[in-house]
């Protein structure tokens, strides 16, 4: 079995994070604390682990907390891409969401069981092995929120970690008119 791997794009979502809310110091610390090469590139695919170290980091030197504070910037921070989410909607978003994961992980699926006033989202044969990483998940689904301007809360309601054969989420917001877009930017 190849070993799970995640795309740069990842990786430095989290760095970007870091730098944002410690300046290049939390940068340079995290670096040199876990052992990363700062050259990462964004297409490039990595050792999940380093995920794993990078989120342990965060939480062991600037408190648990910021784990969700990192999945939730890592997809809001998209720069000059933001355009993009002025024409989607979260159903839009979740609807592309296999196909996301799939381009930033090489392993497990990402199931969506979208309903009118929210969404059942599985992580299935991830391998997820890190107690962060789920919390960091929490963070990627309310960032999904906040950049469809859609009112909602993000809940854990199943984990890997703890027995179960898939890591699950559950996205609720409020029903919206026919016709109607959900969290349109500006």
């Amino acid at each position: 079995m190849e070993d799970r791997k995640v795309k740069g794009s990842v990786l430095l979502g989290y760095m970007h994070f870091v730098k944002n809310s410690w300046g290049q110091d939390g940068l340079d610390e995290l670096i040199s604390g876990i052992g990363l090469d700062p050259d990462i590139k964004e297409d490039m695919l990595y050792d999940d682990g380093w995920s794993s170290k990078i989120l342990a980091w965060i939480a062991e030197n600037k408190g648990e907390e910021n784990i969700e504070r990192a999945g939730k910037y890592a997809i809001t921070d998209l720069g000059f891409l933001s355009y993009i989410v002025d024409y989607m909607d979260i159903r839009s978003i979740l609807k592309r969401g296999s196909e996301n994961y799939s381009a930033a992980f090489n392993e497990g699926d990402f199931i969506v069981d979208l309903k009118d006033t929210g969404a059942t989202i599985k992580i299935r044969g991830s391998g997820i092995n890190d107690k962060h990483a789920c919390k960091a998940w929490v963070g990627v689904f309310k960032g999904m929120l906040e950049l469809t301007k859609t009112n909602g809360t993000v809940t854990e309601t199943q984990c890997e970690r703890d027995g179960e054969d898939h890591c699950e989420f559950l996205m609720e917001w409020k029903a919206v008119s026919p016709g109607k877009k959900l969290g349109r930017l500006r």
